[in-house]
């Protein structure tokens, strides 16, 4: 849980400043569950400066409540929860130094979306939130005021964590806990999840990843884990503490996050059936009998060579193919398949490769040499998820929430998460565009 943090003072001598405007959004990593935005009287002179830049005055928070009024719903409203703002070390310093006046300890483990950006988002030429919000695609409005500040703080924070995808901020609280926090009501864990598609993560009291998947149904997912009796489920609910997911919106999403979250992770348990790579491609051959034909081999076969399409197994290969070749009224052997009732053994007269026809089914769901941007449905109303392929390949991922976005190259490649290029990626792809023969999508030039 999450306490997205904006307060504006009078200015003044460091520690005497008092608090003119207040905002604060309760998060919990998927959405705003509270909320509290008010003006603050400080009782004390406002700089002219300030004046200037905030637009709020003396007479406009003469009857507003002063601090004291709303200390009890601001430790209510963040109790439990990590406060998180743009700068942190001076607003938790102000509220701190607040709640002193008051005799009250006011202590929160806090996150600076500053250093995160510059981590997460690097090579910007500012991080000061205005410019960074600009050079990201995020709306501003209500610049230097409590809440207008706050509400573009939670958006790049929900970017921030997106493109998180070794899980950095959350470990870096989790291995702060002293114990336990569960202590192994697992029904609780359980009851806690969403039973939405996303990706989901395990991990013990000490902060260390046990296991991650993609689920159609997160909730059922875990609750199989603590319920079945092999092995791996043993393991899990004797050592899990906490899950915790992100939720991706598509199942495309899902895939895509899981591999990168395999790529930059290592869970202490993977399971049997986990393939980091594709084994198979489909690759051209010329053939005496056929013509200009594709050929089912190991991509360790033909190393040198690109693949047309490629596979996790030769199973779904076969399975893959065989479905292609029925619906778009292809000759198995075209694919280099066996012709269905031959037993293996070809016949003598093959009929010859329609290779137009052949061209444009493989076409639609070949990303080879292909730029585009590739859409579906975000986590809610208003969100996209976006897929940036670049020359056949998959270059960045994420959501998206304005067109804009989308239509400019250069914010869209700073909003995704960048991944490197490889063959595991193309397979994820390419089998969703086999799934789904309609996907929106927006070529680039």
């Amino acid at each position: 849980m999450y306490s997205i943090i904006d307060i504006e003072t009078t200015g003044g001598k460091y520690n005497e400043e008092g608090i003119t405007d207040i905002a604060i959004y309760r998060f919990d990593g998927q959405q705003v569950v509270d909320k509290l935005v008010s003006l603050v009287n400080p009782g004390k002179p406002i700089q002219p400066f300030v004046v200037k830049l905030t637009g709020i005055s003396d007479k406009m928070v003469r009857t507003a409540p002063k601090f004291h009024e709303l200390a009890k719903r601001i430790v209510e409203i963040t109790q439990d929860s990590v406060i998180v703002a743009h700068n942190a070390l001076f607003d938790y310093r102000i509220l701190r130094t607040e709640f002193e006046r008051l005799g009250y300890p006011f202590e929160r483990e806090s996150l600076c979306t500053v250093s995160l950006a510059q981590e997460l988002i690097p090579d910007m030429e500012s991080y000061s939130l205005g410019k960074l919000a600009k050079a990201i695609g995020i709306p501003v409005s209500d610049r230097h005021r409590a809440d207008g500040d706050a509400i573009v703080t939670l958006k790049l924070f929900q970017l921030l964590l997106a493109k998180d995808t070794e899980k950095k901020i959350l470990t870096s609280l989790i291995k702060k806990d002293e114990g336990p926090k569960y202590e192994g009501d697992l029904k609780k864990i359980v009851d806690e999840l969403p039973s939405e598609t996303g990706v989901y993560y395990m991990y013990d009291s000490h902060g260390s990843l046990l296991f991650l998947s993609k689920s159609k149904n997160i909730k059922r997912s875990v609750s199989q884990h603590f319920s079945k009796s092999d092995k791996l489920s043993e393991k899990l609910r004797k050592q899990t503490d906490k899950v915790v997911f992100d939720l991706s919106g598509n199942e495309l999403m899902a895939s895509i996050w899981e591999q990168r979250a395999y790529a930059g992770q290592k869970p202490k348990y993977i399971p049997r059936f986990r393939k980091s790579s594709p084994n198979y491609g489909l690759f051209p051959k010329v053939d005496e009998d056929l013509g200009a034909g594709l050929e089912l081999a190991k991509l360790d076969d033909r190393p040198v060579d690109e693949p047309t399409l490629v596979f996790s197994s030769f199973r779904g290969a076969q399975a893959s193919l065989g479905k292609l070749a029925r619906e778009y009224k292809l000759q198995p052997q075209w694919l280099g398949l066996e012709p269905e009732g031959t037993n293996g053994v070809l016949p003598e007269i093959l009929e010859q490769v329609d290779t137009p026809l052949l061209s444009k089914t493989l076409d639609r769901f070949s990303i080879n040499g292909k730029s585009f941007v590739l859409l579906e449905k975000g986590r809610n109303t208003g969100e996209k998820s976006a897929f940036l392929i670049e020359n056949g390949s998959l270059s960045g991922f994420g959501f998206v929430a304005l067109n804009h976005q989308i239509n400019q190259i250069g914010i869209l490649k700073t909003v995704l998460t960048q991944v490197e290029s490889n063959l595991a990626y193309k397979q994820i792809i390419e089998a969703y565009l086999r799934k789904k023969r309609r996907p929106k999508r927006i070529e680039i030039p």
